[in-house]
């Protein structure tokens, strides 16, 4: 996918495996999700412009795997305390159900079909190339999803 006239963009790292997250009170899920759960399960989906998203919802599609979608919400800001309150399951990237890991009533768990990895980047227009404020945010965010800081950290 090719990038808009003056954007820089930087790879972090890679997707990784894919989690689902489900409430830890939830009444049907309890040490893992089978396939035939997940298609009778309703879902919550993250439906960005990003590619990972798209990618996501390709794979599931080419697969012929029934993924019954109640909610839909624009980034993952929130998703997990909606997972807790209810019985919708979310896929999320690894590194964010590592992140979330023992900070709610929810448990996460590897999808039951295999996804593609796909690379993890960040995009920037070149006029805030320099500016102070916005270096801090891509380190920052570099720092924390790139692979080297979930080598680091033994993940």
């Amino acid at each position: 996918m090719g990038l808009p006239g003056g954007s820089t963009a930087r790879r972090l790292g890679h997707s990784g495996t894919r989690f689902w997250l489900a409430s830890a009170d939830h009444p049907r899920i309890r040490d893992g999700l089978t396939l035939a759960q997940f298609e009778a399960e309703e879902h919550a989906v993250v439906t960005s412009s990003g590619t990972g998203h798209l990618i996501l919802a390709q794979e599931i599609a080419r697969l012929g795997i029934r993924h019954r979608i109640a909610l839909r919400v624009p980034n993952y800001l929130g998703i997990a305390f909606v997972i807790e309150q209810t019985d919708m399951l979310v896929t999320i990237p690894e590194r964010l159900a590592q992140v979330l890991e023992g900070r709610g009533r929810f448990r996460a768990f590897p999808v039951p079909f295999a996804l593609p990895d796909y690379a993890v980047k960040q995009h920037w227009h070149e006029r805030f190339h320099h500016d102070p404020g916005n270096r801090w945010l891509r380190s920052v965010l570099s720092g924390l999803l790139s692979d080297t800081t979930r080598q680091a950290d033994g993940r």
